[in-house]
């Protein structure tokens, strides 16, 4: 099954047409995007609430990481631009970090707490679109929330890995920029894609090796899919549509193929 990168780039229209033509869709997607929501906000607050006490600790140690000293009142002019400039640039990188950290903790935390609610949202949609292999009722805890849960977290746990590689590489020196501002979107955009769609193979209960070996043919799929979330908070506030979308999208493919395994 091989999709391709403008069938994710266009999941968003499939994942809207699906939420309005059906209620039961809807409903699912109701409280996993409230809870989204609060988290979002909660977290914004406690940013907002630290955000100069950071702001003033990373300008310090930006200073003395540099050799550049915080007093200006001895220095001579052109020394007083160079240090005026370093605070500049120190709280723009501060300013940057707590962005990225106040958009991308809050969709890391909504889906670690919302995994099983989202899974319930793939699995409806594909439900209807004529696909059901998992029972997403199943009384096991285990199997109903926790499996869920560890699952996000260790996808979580990749994609700050990944983050922090992308982060490592940009200190080699020449080429390290170059290749992090090249390497770092398009990681964000295959993994961002693949966390969306992971969820329509856990409600296949396809393996992690069979789950892995989909990602790396549809891998054009996975980038216009997540293309997204490398637009500030397009990717958290997408992610339902998306999610409907794809699962949409997965499901007509599988009965179209013929390829969903029925034992």
């Amino acid at each position: 099954m091989r999709l391709h990168f403008f069938d994710g780039l266009f999941a968003i229209k499939e994942g809207w047409t699906s939420l309005r033509q059906s209620p039961r869709i809807r409903n699912r997607t109701i409280l996993p995007v409230v809870l989204s929501i609060l988290i979002f906000f909660l977290t914004l607050s406690v940013s907002l609430v630290f955000f100069s006490d950071f702001q003033d600790w990373f300008a310090h140690w930006f200073l003395e990481l540099w050799g550049v000293t915080t007093e200006t009142e001895s220095l001579i002019w052109w020394k007083k631009i160079l240090v005026f400039g370093a605070k500049g640039v120190s709280w723009m990188l501060s300013s940057l970090i707590l962005l990225t950290a106040g958009l991308t903790v809050p969709y890391l935390v909504s889906n670690l707490l919302c995994s099983w609610f989202w899974e319930n949202v793939s699995y409806t949609t594909m439900k209807e679109q004529g696909v059901c292999y998992q029972n997403i009722d199943d009384p096991s805890s285990w199997k109903k929330w926790i499996t869920p849960v560890f699952r996000e977290f260790i996808k979580e746990v990749v994609l700050l890995a990944i983050v922090a590689f992308a982060w490592v590489v940009t200190i080699l020196p020449g080429i390290g920029p170059m290749i992090s501002l090249i390497m770092a979107p398009l990681a964000a955009c295959i993994w961002f894609g693949y966390m969306v769609s992971d969820y329509s193979m856990s409600t296949l209960q396809w393996s992690v090796r069979k789950r892995l070996l989909w990602a790396r043919k549809n891998v054009f799929y996975l980038v216009g899919l997540g293309i997204f979330a490398l637009i500030p908070l397009a990717g958290f506030v997408m992610f339902p549509v998306l999610l409907v979308g794809h699962s949409s999208h997965f499901g007509k493919r599988l009965l179209v193929l013929e390829k969903f395994p029925l034992e």
